[in-house]
């Protein structure tokens, strides 16, 4: 044990049982189906375009990195036989890197064969017989791949098949290396080696109805005949000026000569020229004329071209609800079960569609609105039979279009929201005046539900008293371009109801100019425009009886303002239910804009939330109302990196991994252990979700595409706020530079892949109970 180097124990460990139930596990092996989908397509790829040379080391480590992956995606839900196949795969391409296999284009296409085998496998992953006969043929024809027989597509019957159980495992037994704790699988074949470094060659994938990509290409079609009859308009405009010019050329000429040889006007041959000129004139503006009527006509068929494109291309991002509602019900399940409460949940509206960056975005609102409903609106069994109703309460989450806009909503049947309550609540902790609350409609009483700090309930425990849960639904539905509300009826129900856009591709924006430059900022945020007086010496003005703070965006952007300026135009903004005003120096109007990312460069600056090109070419910033609140309201900004101490909220943990399935997985196994989470795919949006999110701990992989585990830890150690957070790591390169490196970095143990759940709680807890 004090032995620092990690060691390797080649005993297979005794099969666990299932973490996760059947419908869970379905849910978990769909997300590794698309994982592993992508991975195989992409090692088949790489494989075909070799020749019988050997392949760079470029091309080996990508295939060791895919199969590896897939290697830990596989065991933490729960498929040990691909995860076997996909160590077996691992160790047949290190053979090759280490020339112990000599390469050769059959061995090319037996690996091709060994994808296209574990491909049909994961495609049956739910049965438990494809721990059968044709899994052990492959984990021995993988072993022994460079003297294999040449038959392709050799399948055996289950009588002449290898036993599975001869197959030696991947060791997982607990390797340590203080003070870090390393559990697990310790092995490491290559991750010492050189690795080329591949962040930003992969991009996230949209799995696309075929149909769709057939409207796409019929669209692009139509596009290449828009384009050919502008072309040809173009032409003939270019024939009828070069006539024009030959005209103009002859009259010079003459004009010339005259000047150079000083000889008299002819008056007839002047009147002749002219009378050409005019004749070619005449002859030429009808022909320009109906060439620009008929450009503009083409100009409007390629504007309605333009907009069906933009349409299909929007209808590529968009997925059914259903897939959500899918994700909600193990939830639901886990935090009735911590509240020990019969809920039911009841979804309608599944085939309804949006884009697929707002779905995944609202994944943890949702469960946040599950959570709160549990804890605070349905009633214990007992009590529910008092009042009459039906001991298992019901939540219903339902989806359907409203124009341009989907609607989603969130209700239960139980207790209903206590207004009155609320308003002597408001009123005796000083928030508002006695007056205040009784004038207060109540709506407006139920919009205060939505604030930092509030909860509705005053027991505190691991469910309920969550004081940032309602606030981050509406933070994270305002950032999307929605709103959310709520209404509730005592004894029936509430109902929270998210209006979303169908898509964040294209946003509607007001575009102004602040010196010279042209930003926008999205609609829905503007609820009026009018003018200022300037210079603005006062930070707040009073609109309609309310003082609202004004951000002088001259001073924010540090540009110029004109010392002759009497006046400045302003926008007036409402986020997160705050309101204020932001000066410019013109306002352009309203536009239709795409959104584009500001990249990894730019991303950071947190004034910007986004940008768009001009049709001019030009970059247009596009500002985040998120910031210009704590700009205007400076007061309320408080470090959400500290969490509170002795609050009771529950403890929120950051996953990071670059696999989906990774990620859903280990939600489920801390969301049972009463942990909120929230997950990010690299080292960089983690960082992100850091800088607006309070969490307790953080649980990190260390390879992963854009920026990696070690490069996140290093931000994490070399900013104070974050030195003393918790930070633990998921990975099966625990050799010993990784360890030394990482407990550098502040990591308190490191975790094997395939994850297991009891490790995870239990090194969390240990680490917390380290830092506290």
């Amino acid at each position: 044990p004090g032995d620092s180097s990690p060691t390797q124990v080649n005993k297979r460990p005794p099969r666990r049982s299932r973490r996760f139930d059947t419908e869970e596990h379905i849910a978990l092996i769909n997300f590794f189906r698309e994982e592993a989908d992508e991975c195989l397509t992409r090692m088949s790829e790489l494989l075909l375009e070799t020749t019988d040379i050997k392949p760079s080391d470029e091309i080996l480590h990508e295939l060791m990195r895919h199969t590896h992956g897939l290697k830990g995606s596989a065991g933490t839900v729960e498929l040990p036989a691909i995860a076997e196949l996909t160590h077996e795969y691992e160790n047949a391409v290190t053979k090759i890197y280490d020339d112990q296999w000599h390469w050769s284009t059959r061995l090319r296409d037996r690996l091709v064969e060994a994808s296209d085998v574990i491909r049909s496998i994961v495609a049956e992953a739910e049965n438990p017989d494809t721990e059968s006969a044709h899994v052990g043929y492959w984990l021995s024809r993988l072993r022994n791949l460079d003297t294999a027989d040449t038959a392709v597509g050799v399948s055996p019957d289950a009588s002449g098949s290898l036993a599975f159980d001869s197959a030696p495992s991947s060791p997982t037994s607990p390797v340590q290396a203080p003070p870090l704790l390393v559990t697990g699988d310790s092995s490491d074949t290559y991750s010492e080696r050189r690795r080329p470094d591949r962040r930003g060659m992969e991009s996230p994938l949209l799995r696309v109805d075929p149909a769709r990509i057939d409207q796409l290409m019929n669209t692009v079609g139509e596009l290449v005949f828009d384009r050919t009859r502008i072309e040809k308009g173009v032409r003939k405009l270019e024939s009828q000026l070069e006539h024009l010019q030959k005209a103009l050329d002859t009259l010079g000429g003459e004009r010339s000569d005259w000047a150079e040889n000083r000889r008299d006007i002819d008056v007839d041959e002047v009147g002749t020229l002219l009378s050409e000129l005019e004749s070619a004139l005449r002859e030429s503006l009808p022909t320009i004329g109906g060439a620009i009527q008929s450009l503009k006509h083409d100009t409007s068929l390629l504007r309605r071209t333009e907009f069906a494109l933009q349409d299909g291309l929007t209808a590529v991002r968009m997925q059914s609800v259903r897939g959500l509602f899918q994700r909600l019900s193990p939830q639901l399940r886990s935090i009735a079960s911590q509240a020990n409460k019969q809920v039911r949940l009841v979804t309608s509206g599944g085939e309804t569609e949006f884009d697929k960056v707002v779905a995944d975005q609202l994944i943890d609102p949702i469960i946040q609105l599950l959570r709160n409903a549990v804890a605070h609106a349905i009633e214990s069994p007992d009590l529910r039979v008092a009042r009459g109703k039906s001991p298992e309460g019901r939540i219903y989450v339902t989806a359907r279009h409203e124009g341009n806009v989907v609607v989603l909503e969130v209700s239960d049947d139980g207790n209903g929201v206590d207004i009155l309550a609320l308003r002597d609540r408001f009123s005796a902790s000083g928030k508002w005046t006695k007056e205040q609350a009784e004038r207060a409609s109540d709506a407006q009483v139920l919009a205060q539900i939505f604030e930092p700090g509030f909860s509705s309930s005053t027991n505190v425990d691991e469910l309920s008293g969550r004081g940032v849960g309602l606030s981050l639904v509406r933070e994270t539905v305002t950032r999307l371009g929605g709103e959310v509300l709520v209404s509730s009826i005592p004894d029936r129900g509430t109902t929270f109801t998210m209006r979303l856009p169908l898509t964040t591709a294209m946003v509607n924006a007001i575009l102004f100019k602040v010196g010279g430059h042209v930003f926008a900022i999205p609609s829905v945020h503007v609820l009026t425009q009018s003018t200022l007086d300037c210079p603005l010496k006062p930070t707040a003005i009073d609109r309609d009886g309310e003082s609202l703070p004004v951000v002088s965006l001259h001073e924010t952007l540090d540009f110029e303002l004109a010392p002759d300026k009497d006046e400045c135009p302003a926008i007036f903004l409402e986020y997160l239910g705050k309101r204020l005003a932001i000066s410019c120096d013109k306002i352009i109007g309203a536009r239709e804009i795409v959104l584009q990312n500001l990249g990894q460069m730019l991303s950071g600056i947190p004034l910007y939330s986004g940008g768009t090109i001009s049709p001019s070419g030009k970059v247009q910033l596009i500002l985040d109302p998120a910031a210009l609140v704590k700009i205007a309201y400076p007061a309320d900004v408080h470090n959400d990196a500290e969490p509170p101490q002795n609050s009771g909220v529950a403890e929120r943990v950051l996953v990071v991994d670059d696999s989906k399935a990774i990620r859903e997985a280990m939600r489920r196994m801390l969301g049972r252990a009463g942990y909120d989470v929230i997950t990010a795919s690299d080292g960089l949006s983690a960082w992100h979700s850091l800088l607006e999110h309070r969490c307790d701990a953080v649980v990190t992989d260390l390879e992963m595409p854009g920026e990696s585990g070690f490069e996140f830890l290093e931000r994490l150690q070399a900013d104070p706020r974050y030195q003393r957070l918790p930070k633990l790591v998921i990975s099966s390169k625990a050799n010993q530079q990784n360890c030394e490196r990482a407990q550098s970095l502040g990591v308190s143990c490191i975790i094997p892949k395939p994850v297991d759940q009891a490790q995870l709680v239990d090194a969390l807890r240990n680490a917390r109970k380290a830092k506290s």
